[in-house]
């Protein structure tokens, strides 16, 4: 009866810890629009292209104003086998993990636009 209260219980503490989690991404994802819809000329850095691609991610692309940015750069938008994609292209690569990198992508289905680097 121990065992299967403590099972219980982990059981428990995972499905809360994954219903926060997506309550923290839902916010992220509504936070990231809010700062592509700010007006806001954006300093372009990874920080901020991760907001940029997810909060263009969530509109369709016909609707789409895009923010000014620091760097010019163009954006396109993907059905990757059922799953939209965002991509940027800057017209001057920046520094990412080590690397001199200008095109960047939301995480995708495998083996789509994999010339792309994926942010997360």
């Amino acid at each position: 009866v121990l065992i299967n209260e403590m099972q219980e219980n982990e059981r428990q503490e995972k499905l809360n810890r994954n219903a926060n989690l997506e309550i923290e991404y839902q916010k992220f994802l509504s936070d990231a629009k809010a700062f592509v819809l700010s007006g806001e000329v954006i300093e372009v850095n990874q920080e901020n292209l991760i907001k940029v691609l997810y909060g263009l991610n969530q509109m369709n692309w016909g609707s789409w104003s895009l923010p000014k940015m620091t760097i010019s750069y163009s954006a396109n938008q993907y059905d990757c086998d059922g799953k939209t994609a965002t991509t940027i292209k800057l017209d001057e690569p920046i520094k990412v993990d080590g690397q001199m990198i200008s095109k960047f992508k939301t995480s995708t289905n495998r083996g789509h636009l994999n010339e792309y680097y994926s942010l997360r």
